[in-house]
């Protein structure tokens, strides 16, 4: 069980304000507006550029009591064709009508049913698998938010697939990440992962054959991955937080909270997220190092005029739970995190580093960070630390 004191912070990475949410809705083009046109069109799959025939496809209802719901499943035709009843979804004011689900080679692949979606012409992409050595890590980054009791450690992974043609990665026996869990966690992670749909989900990790090794299968499906961990350790033990990642040649950062210090070897501040005052480190060691942490805090990530994290009417708590009952707020509240800046600020795109910008980071001088070297493409396979 946690202590009270730990249920407090893991609920706080949630934290974010409803203006955040509603504009950020806004921005992504999810209107509100009711729904009248048949929904048609084609399995596909985009490995090999063909239609899919006589798979089943489930139309998924929002709303309701049980949050998501399916209502309606068929298998496509000879041509890899559907077409459900637009009556099906008559939601009106949903901001998410619904969702399109099918499976290829075991994957589950979705596609949302928003209002700016062109209904009578709906493309469903699945991809072959490789199950094969599977592609690294991008970048890692290692958010610690100390407290009195526990310090919470979120880790996040980002993995861009980039392969031609396209291909879903999927590999039961040694993941599609490994990653080392420190002893004083005591085996204890939470895990979830977003694919390019945008859809965050719980996920799972379990142990390997290594010593404080865990792996995850989440499918590395073509474009944007994110798996993320959430962890705590005693304080006390967090003051010196020695760990390592599994991966050559992978870019390691760190954000640390305004109002906690970090000390440490092969450590370069590359500048503080205007919104969340965030410091940010670069980690220019090998893939093992330890750190000195001084303090308490966590990431505010209600910006500097905002005070989020820290109480207020207008604030909401998400806990973990089904995300068949969740589902909008999950969506809404990842939007929120991406739009505060929060992953942009880890990812330091040199093209939206604009002072003062959302996502922007900038040093202590106030001016924009200078664009990184070029890396070597992010799909390539890479090969784990034995």
């Amino acid at each position: 069980m946690l202590s009270a004191t730990s249920q407090s912070i893991l609920s706080r990475r949630f934290l974010v304000r409803r203006v955040h949410v509603c504009s950020l809705l806004a921005v992504a083009g999810i209107f509100t507006a009711p729904l009248h046109a048949a929904i048609e069109g084609t399995v596909v799959n985009a490995t090999t550029g063909k239609p899919v025939p006589r798979v089943p496809v489930t139309l998924v209802k929002f709303g309701g009591a049980q949050g998501m719901t399916p209502v309606r499943e068929l298998n496509t035709d000879a041509d890899g064709r559907f077409s459900f009843d637009e009556a099906l979804l008559e939601l009106g004011s949903q901001p998410v009508h619904g969702m399109l689900r099918t499976e290829h080679e075991g994957i589950s692949y979705t596609k949302m049913i928003v209002p700016d979606v062109q209904l009578d012409d709906i493309q469903i992409e699945v991809y072959d698998i490789s199950s094969g050595e599977t592609l690294k890590p991008d970048m890692t980054a290692f958010l610690l938010e100390p407290g009195s009791d526990v310090t919470v450690i979120n880790q996040f992974f980002q993995f861009s697939n980039k392969t031609s043609p396209p291909i879903t990665f999927s590999n039961a026996d040694e993941g599609t990440l490994q990653f080392y869990l420190p002893p004083a966690a005591e085996g204890s992670v939470q895990v979830r992962a977003t694919g390019p749909a945008g859809m965050p989900l719980p996920s799972s990790a379990t142990r390997t054959t290594r010593e404080d090794v865990y792996k995850v299968n989440f499918p590395l499906k073509p474009g944007s991955n994110l798996i993320e961990l959430t962890y705590h350790v005693p304080t006390a033990d967090a003051e010196n937080f020695t760990s390592r990642v599994l991966y050559d040649d992978v870019e390691i950062r760190f954000v640390i909270p305004e109002g906690v210090g970090v000390e440490g070897q092969d450590l370069e501040l590359i500048g503080q997220e205007p919104q969340s005052l965030a410091s940010i480190y670069q980690y220019k060691g090998e893939g093992e190092f330890s750190l000195k942490i001084s303090g308490e805090g966590q990431l505010n990530r209600g910006g500097p005029a905002g005070g989020g994290g820290g109480g207020g009417g207008n604030e909401i708590s998400i806990a973990p739970a089904p995300i068949a009952k969740e589902l909008w707020w999950v969506i809404a509240i990842t939007a929120a995190i991406l739009g505060i800046g929060f992953f942009n600020l880890l990812s330091s795109k040199p093209a939206s580093a604009v002072a003062g910008a959302p996502g922007a980071m900038a040093p202590a001088g106030g001016s924009p960070l200078p664009p990184r070297p070029a890396k070597r493409s992010s799909s390539k396979l890479g090969r784990r630390k034995r």
